[in-house]
């Protein structure tokens, strides 16, 4: 697949303000630009889509499914580790009695 390279020219004589979706931030010595974030963003899968249709089929998606699934698992196996890491300071034992 091709890259494809934005180019954003900042003219550092204008004053700051909004022009074709760039907020423009001007100082002493330095000009940044911040272009508007894009509006179908999954931040699961750290997914740009270009429209709303495109988003749907990411949203209904097997990758989609899969990495909602392997998030749930991460913060799942984390909070048992920190409910673990909890009871043993406050020695708390889990499991069958040695009795």
């Amino acid at each position: 697949a091709p890259n494809h390279i934005a180019e954003v020219s900042i003219d550092a004589k204008k004053p700051p303000g909004k022009s074709d979706g760039l907020e423009v931030s001007k100082s002493a010595d330095k000009v940044s630009a911040k272009v508007d974030p894009p509006r179908y963003r999954c931040e699961t899968c750290k997914v740009t889509c270009p429209d709303e249709t495109s988003y749907e089929l990411h949203m209904n998606g097997k990758k989609h499914r899969n990495r909602v699934r392997q998030v749930e698992e991460e913060e799942r196996k984390k909070v048992v580790a920190q409910t673990e890491m909890r009871q043993r300071k406050q020695g708390v034992v889990l499991g069958p009695s040695s009795e």
